[in-house]
């Protein structure tokens, strides 16, 4: 046979083969890399979106429960007699107590129904202000110390009627706790929100009203300090379409006339929340959108109601750029790119430096191969240099040693059936040796009941393809807990675990194995039933003793195998295991410990065994 000299253009031959491979490896990689990572990111944004969007409504509800405690509490007090309505000073210093205590409370009140009105208020540089009706229809301003006293006269009385006041007649409208509207407070572009509920005396009548109030720009000023990506925002809108929140600026400013006035999200200056407003219009529930905007790219918009348990209507929106998280990945790709591009050429020229090198040796390897192929196995390799070609001879010459070798190799996988098994002998000069070693197992035997008898109404290959179906699911769980199949027996399985390797955790594996084997056996059964075939049932039984284990047989033929009394009591005991039960002794009991859920222990007498057995069903495994 002639064989073309590979020197012939063999470089050219080389950059030929390896170029495009490179280009389409490195464009290919890039494409499916770049592919993945935006679905990557895309899943990032979407959880990390879910989780922030949680977040901000968990916090969001967190400030606004605290008025709604407050006042719950009071109306029960009130109503229970342990505060008194008419005590001015006690019911002061109580509410400022609780104005005190939590900075998120704006203030405190209680009006009656004799118009009759007090409480503490917290101004925006956290002074006291105390409020009462000095008589009927005149309420007085006084500054107060942090002791709750009254310091210094502020307004000596202006007409004020809290019956008529939207926080009260809201109150008497509900049945229990609510919500008075949003409002301005004092004329300020700061907006409050009060919870209210109605007191009542024994027989059910209105005696006033108590109040609790929160400024929403403590709302504004969580948002604002989030970081919702990078260039992200968030805000609250109730169903008229005007703001509650926003991290993205004011929620209200005052007009020519000096009149505050409240902001939709299209007046925000913010671009995300005009954007966010066009695309949601006046969102009434959970909504979910990606936009694409020329301007501001893509944008996930998501919309979620406050929790019910608050009785508020408003809608937290949160609006993310998808480059807050693709801006990251982008430069990562750059970078890849490069780097890859560099890759190529570097590849082109270690190309063009092998193509030299590796002409004349190929020659050698080529024709020395050639001889292998036609079952010459008595070629001769020498390495003549120590750089990669010879390493190659070196690798070269093991395999065809190692292919000499390939007789033993078959005979003895030939006699040994399990990959475990095979590799420790294959590793031991004495690995065909007979002989055996004490060793603890637990071995696990199961048998199909009634088999007998329904295989003596099938044909030939009908039992053949059934029996072979069933074995192989069952081999496949066995192999799938490292058990190691000693034999088929017929329908009967004989399995050790401990052996050839014992670990700790042998006898937790069988129980588990022979659990999953009858769950796997229920749904070959349904299978079976599917096609108008009978279903199997299998007792299994689960014993732990010490067998000798090893190489049993004659230097002509070798079993590896396992003898002992441990694997008659296991015969015994699957004896006694009815269809769809995992028997076990009360030596495997002990070994699996507090992993091994069983009923009670049931002691039965076999044959062949003088003494009394203890078996438990094992139902589970923890």
């Amino acid at each position: 046979m002639e064989h073309a000299g590979p020197e012939v253009s063999f470089r050219t031959l080389l950059l030929l083969l390896f170029l495009p491979l490179l280009l389409a490896t490195v464009g290919l990689n890039g494409l499916v890399s770049h592919r993945a990572g935006q679905r990557s990111v895309h899943e990032i944004a979407d959880h990390l979106g879910d989780i922030t969007t949680a977040r901000i409504i968990e916090s969001v509800e967190a400030h606004l429960a605290l008025p709604l405690q407050i006042t719950r509490r009071n109306a029960a007090e009130l109503e229970a007699g342990v505060l008194d309505a008419q005590d001015t000073d006690a019911l002061l210093r109580h509410f400022g107590g609780q104005v005190l205590d939590n900075d998120r409370v704006a203030y405190v009140f209680f009006g009656d129904a004799q118009g009759r009105a007090l409480g503490v208020e917290r101004e925006l540089d956290d002074s006291l202000r105390i409020e009462f009706t000095s008589e009927p229809g005149v309420l007085q301003t006084w500054s107060a110390t942090p002791q709750l006293e009254m310091d210094a006269l502020l307004d000596p009385g202006h007409a004020y009627d809290p019956r008529i006041r939207p926080w009260y007649t809201t109150a008497l409208e509900a049945d229990g706790p609510t919500w008075s509207p949003v409002y301005s407070w004092d004329g300020r572009p700061l907006l409050c929100v009060d919870a209210v509920q109605a007191v009542h005396d024994a027989d059910g009548t209105v005696v006033g009203v108590v109040d609790s109030g929160y400024t929403l720009g403590h709302l504004s000023e969580y948002l604002s300090g989030l970081e919702i990506g990078r260039t992200g925002v968030a805000y609250l809108v109730e169903p008229s379409g005007l703001l509650i929140a926003s991290s993205a600026g004011p929620v209200a400013k005052i007009d020519e006339s000096g009149v505050p006035q409240r902001l939709s999200p299209a007046q925000q200056d913010h671009p995300l929340v005009r954007r966010a407003s066009e695309r949601l219009g006046l969102p009434t529930g959970a909504m979910d959108l990606r936009d694409e905007d020329h301007a501001l790219g893509a944008l996930r918009i998501e919309a979620r109601p406050l929790g019910a348990a608050l009785g508020l209507p408003w809608t937290l929106v949160v609006a993310l750029p998808e480059s807050d998280f693709t801006a990251p990945f982008d430069e990562s790709a750059r970078t890849t790119l490069a780097l890859s591009l560099g890759s190529l050429l570097l590849a082109v020229l270690a190309a063009l430096v092998f193509a030299h090198r590796l002409s004349r040796p190929l020659v050698r390897l080529t024709l020395a191969a050639e001889r292998v192929r036609e079952g010459d196995l008595s070629v001769e390799l020498k390495a003549r240099t120590r750089d990669e070609i010879g390493r190659l001879t070196e690798t070269m010459g093991d395999m065809v040693k190692g292919l000499r070798e390939r007789e033993l190799i078959q005979d003895a996988f030939g006699r040994y059936v399990t990959r475990e098994v095979a590799e420790q002998v294959l590793s031991s000069p004495d690995g065909l040796a007979l002989g055996g070693s004490l060793q603890t197992v637990t071995i696990l035997m199961s048998d199909l009941r009634s088999f007998t008898p329904r295989a003596a109404g099938m044909s030939p290959p009908e039992l053949v393809a059934l029996l072979n179906r069933y074995l192989g699911h069952m081999s496949e769980v066995i192999l799938h807990h490292d058990g190691l199949i000693v034999e088929f027996i017929g329908d009967a399985i004989l399995v050790l675990f401990g052996a050839p390797n014992p670990q700790p955790d042998d006898a937790v594996r069988a129980g588990r194995c022979a659990l999953a084997m009858q769950a796997r056996l229920d749904s070959l059964n349904r299978e079976l039933a599917a096609a108008g075939i009978s279903e199997l049932q299998m007792g299994i039984a689960l014993h732990t003793g010490e067998v000798v284990v090893g190489n049993i047989g004659s230097e002509h033929r070798v079993k590896y195998g396992v003898v002992g009394d441990a694997v008659n009591r296991t015969s015994r005991i699957e004896g006694v295991a009815a269809a769809g039960q995992v028997v076990i002794s009360s030596d495997t009991r002990e070994a699996l410990g507090e992993a091994g859920v069983v009923g009670p222990a049931q002691v039965v007498h076999v044959k062949g065994i003088a003494e009394e057995l203890h078996l438990y069903l094992l139902s589970d495994i923890t």
